[in-house]
């Protein structure tokens, strides 16, 4: 339950930290999801649903695998980002511990979002929309609202956004997130390659 607990068995182990951020929203209050969103979100999803975009849970094989193919497409343009096989998906919705929210305009998958679940808390892990292609729909917005608004109407105290990574000061999801009402703070993460050169260098530059 400690963190530090577990800090010098990091370090026994080649481990070095580095600062990372987090964004999370509170969902346990009698306030709605709308009721913290900013005033601009709050027009582009209007805009989005009322330009025909439809928000719904995936749950047939080829709605799983649309949704995939789409997200792949995105996140391969980010050289940072880690994307899993499909499998990852299929397990999360057999396992029953994961959701699959699609954003569909006439028929075409154009957005979406898939969410985890452990406790009390949900953990949004992959999100994205083709929002040059389909700006007036707001893809990517509605995504995420979705996966807020299905946390916060299933009971869940908080939403975690798991990927705003590192402390840049311009970071474009953070920025994007943040304006669904979360608050951000500060975490440390631990890293090692497998190049002890390369461990010891960054344990000179972090530590």
């Amino acid at each position: 339950d400690n963190a530090l607990f577990g800090y010098k068995y990091f370090r026994a182990n080649g481990y070095f930290p580095i600062n990372w951020l987090r964004v999370r929203n509170s969902l346990h209050s009698q306030h709605s999801v709308e009721e913290r969103i900013s005033p601009s979100r709050i027009r582009q999803i209007k805009k989005g649903l009322k330009n025909g975009a439809k928000v719904e849970e995936a749950h047939s094989i080829e709605e799983i695998e649309e949704f995939s193919r789409m997200l792949y497409k995105i996140y391969s343009s980010h050289i940072r980002k880690h994307f899993p096989n499909i499998e990852f998906f299929y397990h999360m919705i057999s396992s029953e511990q994961g959701k699959i929210f699609i954003v569909r305009y006439k028929d075409k998958i154009i957005g979406g979002s898939s969410c985890i679940y452990s406790g009390d808390n949900a953990y949004l892990w992959f999100s994205g929309g083709m929002r040059k292609t389909y700006a007036l729909q707001y893809p990517g917005i509605l995504a995420v609202w979705m996966a807020l608004k299905d946390a916060y109407e299933r009971g869940f105290r908080h939403l975690e956004f798991m990927d705003v990574g590192l402390p840049f000061r311009k970071h474009g999801y953070r920025d994007f997130v943040l304006r669904f009402g979360g608050k951000q703070s500060s975490t440390r993460r631990w890293f090692r390659f497998r190049w002890t050169w390369l461990n010891n260098l960054f344990t000179k530059i972090y530590v």
